[in-house]
């Protein structure tokens, strides 16, 4: 169910279980107007850190260093944080050539939070977000069949954030997401295309075309099935005479599903950071 709000501008997204009985699950979220806010960008870059395990191409972790960029703009007022970011990130992992394999990360995000004002510097809200993780085999490890792993999801999720801001205009803040409800794609343990890609209801190269095919061969996961949990921390510092802030954030991120083959990733972020506050 989708409902407009004319006087407050929020956008509200609801999904909501019809069995009598079942607590109804209820996401919001706002894409809001504010009368007093402010607008914010910021920019960080770093060195990820990212130990993975995929079932359908190595019975083990692999770990590598890569490299972090995130974009983003925020709007912040009293009772509200609106945020839009671009998250990407590259890893080489293995110990030799023919055991690498590089995984590329983008994620396109947009969070809305309420100030909880029970306690000073809480804000809970939601977030919706798109992003693909693929793992491409660059020598001939494993089956030379399946060069080529992919996730790919849509979420709906929870997010929770605390700030505090000390005299000194230093700003320090800590945040926590994770995804209620997602539709995953993933290739088949045998193929590089998902299992219901060929099926007939599906693909029809001439009608459809590939794309179409790809977007339908989803399953649609609960947080139990697929998990992508954020956990971030950061602090800000100042400029002189300036609006801009610079900062040091940590993050680290856990990836998890058992569609089609398990994945894991544990990845840790180190970035440096630079706000407009």
């Amino acid at each position: 169910m989708i409902k407009f709000d004319l006087d407050t501008y929020r956008l509200r997204f609801s999904l909501t279980p019809i069995k009598h009985g079942v607590t109804g699950l209820m996401l919001m979220i706002s894409a809001s107007v504010f009368s007093q806010s402010n607008k914010t960008m910021f920019f960080k870059a770093g060195f990820v850190q990212q130990s993975t395990f995929e079932n359908r191409l190595t019975s083990n972790y692999r770990g590598g260093v890569g490299l972090n960029l995130e974009l983003g703009f925020e709007k912040t007022s009293e009772k509200y944080v609106s945020r839009f970011s671009l998250d990407y990130s590259k890893a080489n992992q293995g110990k030799s050539y023919i055991s690498y394999s590089t995984i590329y990360k983008v994620d396109l995000k947009y969070e809305n939070l309420k100030r909880i004002h029970t306690i000073k510097g809480l804000y809970i809200g939601g977030y919706i977000d798109v992003g693909t993780m693929i793992n491409e085999k660059n020598g001939l490890w494993g089956s030379t069949n399946n060069p080529i792993s992919f996730t790919q999801w849509a979420s709906l999720g929870m997010v929770a954030q605390y700030s505090v801001k000390f005299k000194n205009d230093y700003l320090w803040n800590m945040s926590l997401s994770t995804p209620i409800v997602s539709y995953i794609i993933r290739p088949s343990y045998g193929s590089v295309w998902p299992d219901k890609f060929l099926e007939p209801q599906n693909f029809n190269l001439y009608e459809r075309g590939i794309v179409t095919a790809g977007l339908k061969s989803g399953n649609v996961a609960l947080f139990n099935n697929f998990s992508n949990t954020i956990i971030k921390t950061s602090m800000y510092f100042p400029f002189k005479n300036s609006q801009w802030h610079y900062g040091l954030e940590y993050s680290f991120n856990r990836i998890h599903t058992n569609e089609i083959k398990p994945l894991k990733q544990f990845a840790n972020t180190i970035s440096i950071s630079f706000k407009r506050l």
